[in-house]
């Protein structure tokens, strides 16, 4: 069986943070009509980005144990931790006719997060504040980037793009060396069991600790951990800084297309030396993080 948490999503307590002086939104002169200024045709142009986070073990090694004939216990010492995501992003260049007051108008991009304060199990890790996520929680944009000008039809194309619920891991369930199966990630999410031990060393050895009914096999844990700390967690190891990069790591992720679907669309490769991997398929070279704004 899987040993699944809660919704990792639904805590008991959140804090709400900033990654600017404050949620500013959209100024006079975005989104106003008026009955005489400019008429265009504009080019319009916005991004957004919006990331679910849960911090999960990295890895461990025995630290403890305590044997007996009827159970046998085993204490694990955490490596470090890692934050695995589920992020949406779009990006859109329309050419609209409206009136405005100016012709050209652009605002950055602007954050802020709801940390959690406990994780899926019920456990805490210390006070938050504004420099930390906790344990698990959702970065929002606040503030899309919006920027406006005039239309250039000698240059000028209409583009839409969106990533809807893609990830930094994927889930591969092999049987006879042979990738069998990709299952769509989100029960694996924020499993601290699948994060830390592998098929042999849970439910029975030899067993198939994380295989779905029916399917005969080993799991492959594929994660490109986010935001990672060595040792175990508290949320005194965080800082501002690090979050900034953490915003800043994803978006490039998005416009390198470094990040899997949910369920992915690519299937299992075969490596070399016997493994197997899955290439990335969600993103789109247009974010530009260079548009993020905390100050």
């Amino acid at each position: 069986m899987v040993d699944t948490p809660a919704d990792v999503l639904t805590p008991d307590s959140t804090s709400t943070y900033y990654a600017a002086s404050s949620a500013s939104g959209i100024v006079q002169g975005l989104g106003t009509y008026y009955a005489s200024g400019f008429s265009g045709p504009f080019l319009e142009e916005t991004q957004t980005l919006n990331i679910d986070y849960v911090r999960v073990p990295m890895g461990g090694s025995v630290s403890s144990t305590s044997p007996a004939l009827n159970s046998y216990g085993v204490g694990i010492r955490i490596a470090g931790t890692g934050l695995q995501i589920v992020t949406t992003a779009s990006y859109s260049r329309r050419k609209v006719y409206n009136w405005y007051d100016v012709s050209s108008f652009q605002q950055p991009q602007k954050f802020q997060w709801n940390a959690m304060s406990a994780d899926s199990y019920g456990n805490t890790y210390g006070t938050l504040t504004a420099s930390t996520l906790g344990p698990q929680g959702t970065v929002m944009t606040t503030q899309p980037y919006y920027n406006r000008r005039p239309w250039n039809d000698a240059t000028d194309t209409e583009v839409s793009k969106t990533m809807d619920r893609s990830t930094n891991v994927v889930v591969i369930f092999s049987g006879c060396n042979t990738p069998i199966a990709l299952p769509e990630q989100s029960q694996y999410i924020g499993n601290f069991n699948l994060s830390i031990l592998t098929p042999n060393q849970a439910g029975y050895l030899g067993g198939s600790q994380w295989g779905p009914g029916g399917i005969y096999g080993a799991a492959t844990l594929d994660v490109r951990y986010a935001y990672r700390l060595w040792g175990k967690y508290n949320s005194n190891q965080e800082t501002l800084q690090q979050i900034l990069m953490f915003i800043d790591m994803v978006g490039s992720t998005v416009s390198a297309v470094q990040l899997w679907s949910m369920p992915p669309k690519n299937p299992a490769t075969t490596l070399p030396w016997g493994s197997w991997t899955v290439n990335p398929d969600a993103g789109f070279s247009e974010y530009d993080i260079s548009r993020h704004d905390y100050t």
